[in-house]
C-alpha cells in the first residue's frame, strides 16, 4: 500500500461547507464552476439535469438539490469573491462546465498564489476539447479529463485531450487501469468516496487523490491506517 495520498473536499460551494473544510482542515477542495452574465464565473453546480415527469417528482427534485447538492441556499457567489474565503486550503480543484469562459478562468488561475493566497490549482471537466484550450492561455493548473463512463482505450482518450491526470468514477477503476494511467504520466483522482474501506482499496490500488464528501471520516481512516495526507496531487 503506498503511504500518502491526496484528499479533497467535494463541493465547497457554499459557506456552511467550507466552514466545515475548514474545521476539518482537509487540505484540498473542489468547487463547481459553471458560466454566469457578462462572461462572468460563478461557484454553483445546479440541479440534476434529468427533469421529472411529474409534480411529485419535481418536488423531490427541488428538495434533493437544495438539501443534499452543496449550492448555496439564496445566491451563487463570482468565482473571485468565492476564492477569498479558500486562503486556508492548500489547492482548489475546479469542476468546469461547458460555456464557461476560459480566458478569465485562466486569469484567475494565474494570479491565485499572490491574490488568494492559494498555492495548487487544478481543473476538472468532461468536455476534453476544452482542456487544450485552457492548457494553451495556462500552464500553472494540473488538468484532468472527467470520465463517467469506461471507453474502449481511456487512456488514448485522455492523453488525446493533452490532460494531465483523469478524473474517473471510483466504480471504473482496477489496479491494472491504473498502473497504465500512471506509466503514461497521468495521475489519478477518484470520486466520490464516503467509505474507509473503499478508499483504503483505492489508496491501495495507487489513486493518487480521493475526492469525498466526507474528508474528516476519510482522513481519520487513512492516518489510523498509517498513511499521509497530502496537500498537493
Amino acid at each position: 500500500m503506498v503511504s500518502e495520498v491526496a484528499v479533497v473536499g467535494h463541493r465547497a460551494n457554499s459557506w456552511r461547507v467550507i466552514s466545515f473544510y475548514k474545521f476539518i482542515r482537509v487540505p484540498i477542495v473542489e468547487i463547481d464552476v459553471c458560466p454566469g452574465s457578462n462572461g462572468k464565473l460563478l461557484v454553483k453546480h445546479g440541479p440534476s439535469e434529468v427533469k421529472r415527469a411529474s409534480l411529485i417528482g419535481k418536488m423531490f427534485s427541488y428538495i434533493d438539490y437544495k438539501l443534499f447538492y452543496r449550492d448555496p441556499l439564496i445566491k451563487a457567489s463570482t468565482l473571485e469573491n468565492h476564492l477569498k474565503f479558500l486562503s486556508e486550503f492548500s489547492g482548489v480543484l475546479f469542476d468546469i462546465k461547458r460555456g464557461i469562459n476560459l480566458q478569465a478562468l485562466a486569469n484567475i488561475i494565474d494570479r491565485m498564489p499572490y491574490e488568494y493566497n492559494i498555492e495548487y490549482a487544478y481543473v476538472s471537466t468532461p468536455y476534453h476539447p476544452m482542456i487544450r484550450e485552457l492548457k494553451e492561455l495556462t500552464s500553472r493548473a494540473v488538468i484532468a479529463a472527467t470520465l463517467h463512463d469506461l471507453p474502449v482505450d481511456p487512456v488514448s482518450m485522455v492523453l488525446a485531450a493533452n490532460a494531465d491526470a483523469v478524473s474517473a468514477n471510483y466504480t471504473l477503476l482496477s489496479e491494472g487501469l491504473i498502473n497504465l494511467f500512471h506509466m503514461s504520466g497521468i495521475k489519478v483522482f477518484a470520486w466520490t468516496i464516503n467509505d474507509c474501506k473503499l478508499a483504503l482499496s483505492l489508496v491501495d490500488m495507487g489513486v493518487d487523490a480521493i475526492i469525498t464528501d466526507r474528508p474528516d471520516m476519510i482522513m481519520k481512516c487513512l492516518r489510523k491506517h498509517g498513511i499521509r495526507v497530502r496537500g498537493f496531487v
